[in-house]
């Protein structure tokens, strides 16, 4: 192995160990603010993750397409494809508190910012724009909930810890005019 790759083994892990009991600190976003602030909400499916270092070999991201179901706000087509920080590449592996991980076959509504520069499509806050859909065994309904473990957040509380898909699609509708 050459010096480089292990110091970079190392810098990897150290990143990994010096965050592992941390959490990220985020302002927190209500459902208005992420439906105001985002550029595209809309219900998917994943279908297909991988992960690769950036051109500089100092971080790991991973590139998740979603098929889309619906568009709540925005449109981009048939599939959107969504980068988050951490991941799995060749045995190494990096996370970052608070940022959502995306298996396939699981089915979300995200709120999504657009980089202006890169067009790179991102989780808008975090954890905090990204909805787990499914269904609930007592009703048999789909519903929304999110996981905000890896996020302190500061200046308010989160919203419902889940909530009826149709209701939760239905105030976005209100709280984006339509």
């Amino acid at each position: 192995m050459t010096a480089k790759r292990v110091f970079l083994l190392g810098l990897v892990f150290g990143c990994l160990l010096a965050t592992s009991s941390r959490s990220a600190t985020l302002r927190a976003m209500r459902l208005a603010d992420l439906t105001h602030g985002a550029d595209v909400i809309f219900v998917g499916t994943v279908v297909n993750s991988v992960s690769a270092w950036n051109a500089e070999h100092s971080r790991i991201y991973t590139r998740t397409t979603f098929q889309v179901e619906e568009y709540l706000k925005g449109h981009t087509g048939g599939t959107i494809v969504i980068e988050t920080l951490g991941g799995m590449v060749r045995g190494v592996g990096m996370r970052a508190p608070g940022m959502p991980v995306f298996r396939v076959k699981d089915r979300h509504v995200l709120f999504v910012k657009t980089g202006r520069v890169t067009g790179t499509h991102r989780v808008l806050g975090w954890a905090q724009g990204n909805f787990r859909v499914y269904r609930d065994p007592h009703t048999g309904r789909d519903v929304v909930a999110r996981d905000l473990s890896g996020l302190n957040l500061l200046g308010g509380p989160a919203s419902k810890a889940t909530q009826d898909l149709d209701e939760f699609r239905d105030t976005i509708y209100r709280l984006n005019g339509r």
